[in-house]
């Protein structure tokens, strides 16, 4: 969900955008961008800063140059995302576009408000702000012939915030299967706590999809491709 590395920053907005699976780290991720606000040069403003989102962590992580992400979130670590995943195997992550600090394993912390934000695909107007997850871990996996997975892990502060933002992540997962969206989600299967989809990007690639929601934690798992088996790909998660 990521699931850029991801499922890392799962970036949809309106359109979404795949980066070329030329690398196991460069892929779609379950993320998406919110549109950017335009503010007048003229006259001056000031902002008031809102409170952070419920969720967020204090030791979210901050990238420093020359330093390497952390390999651990909270209680996140590599052990709560699946490996292998139907011949997608963990692959050490490369940023394409310093989008984080590569640390020399499979899996990176990321920033859990962001993530939490940007993992949700739009394709529907919606009111309601779910929860911000307190802690998320970012997966990369890559096939024999090199084409790119990613994993993300969301850990919330009660099974209460995780049920909110999985109920508006698959909420909108349904809006992108209906005509017309502009994200083409197909063969949706969504319950209350496991999902499969198939997803098309903007440059005709396809992608596999799964999740599973487990108490406060979430975790989303894309792969390249559209031949894989949902049924299997849905039992990778347990």
């Amino acid at each position: 969900m990521s699931v850029r590395p991801a499922l890392a920053t799962l970036a949809v907005l309106a359109v979404l955008t795949a980066c070329t699976p030329s690398s196991p780290g460069n892929g779609p991720t379950p993320s998406g961008s919110q549109p950017t606000a335009t503010v007048p040069a003229e006259p001056p403003v000031t902002v008031q800063q809102p409170p952070p989102p419920t969720g967020s962590a204090p030791d979210a992580p901050r990238h420093s140059p020359g330093v390497p992400d952390p390999t651990a979130a909270g209680p996140l670590n590599q052990s709560v995302l699946p490996n292998p995943v139907l011949g997608f195997a963990a692959t050490v992550g490369e940023a394409q576009e310093g989008e984080y600090n590569p640390n020399g394993t499979w899996v990176h912390a990321v920033d859990p408000v962001a993530q939490s934000r940007e993992a949700i695909p739009a394709c529907a107007t919606t009111r309601n702000t779910p929860p911000a997850a307190a802690y998320a871990l970012a997966a990369t996996y890559a096939d024999p012939q090199g084409r790119p997975g990613n994993g993300l892990a969301l850990e919330f502060a009660s099974p209460a915030d995780a049920a909110a933002w999985w109920q508006a992540y698959t909420d909108q997962l349904r809006a992108c299967s209906q005509p017309g969206a502009p994200i083409a989600v197909t063969e949706l299967d969504a319950s209350a706590d496991r999902f499969v989809a198939r997803r098309a990007f903007p440059t005709g690639e396809t992608w596999s999809e799964t999740g599973r929601l487990t108490g406060a934690r979430v975790v989303l798992v894309l792969i390249a491709g559209a031949e894989h088996s949902l049924p299997a790909l849905r039992a990778t998660l347990g």
